[in-house]
């Protein structure tokens, strides 16, 4: 998907000779890398947030039980 942004970005690196579209892409890559990583570990936590709240819920719940006086 194309945003205006991106658009925008691409006309200004088209105003740029080859060696300094390389440059620039160089230095902004880890960046960028960075940015995706960040976004993809988001959604997969956001999907598995609620799964992870329930079996700390269910540990918790474990643990309390393992020391009740009776059981000890």
């Amino acid at each position: 998907m194309t945003t205006a942004a991106f658009q925008t970005f691409s006309t200004m690196m088209d105003e740029l000779p080859a060696e300094a579209q390389e440059t620039l892409i160089e230095k902004i890559r880890p960046i960028v890398a960075d940015m995706v990583d960040e976004y993809r570990w988001n959604r997969s936590y956001q999907s598995s947030s609620a799964k992870l709240e329930a079996f700390a819920a269910n540990v918790r719940q474990n643990t309390a039980k393992a020391f009740e006086p009776e059981r000890l």
